[in-house]
């Protein structure tokens, strides 16, 4: 039996959290995802990392199954190949509204994006 208010009650909790800026960089099912985007919450790669990623399809978000560090550690391999690795945009409260820590969170979407890996 599905609990459709515990669901209903786990996905408002979830928005709340992201809308509140406590969180920046982000994998996100690709519904999510698409709606995050379409209410502007999505920051543009190349805004963020200061050059055009080209392993972007729509210029916003990273499917992780392009990303190095996916295919490089297993332990992710639970979360779908299709999960989209993108960075939200500065808040005006909460933690990511400080310069210093959303500065740190572009910096950790640069390194999971350049990941290379070690031969």
């Amino acid at each position: 039996m599905v609990d459709r208010d515990y669901i209903s009650k786990n996905n408002s909790d979830f928005y709340d959290f992201v809308m509140t800026g406590e969180v920046s960089v982000c994998i996100l099912d690709p519904e999510i995802y698409a709606s995050l985007c379409s209410s502007d919450r999505v920051v543009k790669l190349s805004d963020a990392l200061g050059y055009e990623c080209g392993a972007s399809e729509d210029g916003y978000g990273i499917s992780l199954s392009s990303l190095a560090f996916y295919e490089e550690y297993s332990a992710l391999k639970v979360l779908p190949e299709d999960s989209v690795l993108c960075i939200l945009r500065q808040n005006y409260v909460g933690r990511n509204s400080k310069e210093q820590a959303y500065s740190q969170d572009r910096q950790m979407l640069r390194a999971l994006i350049e990941f290379k890996k070690e031969d």
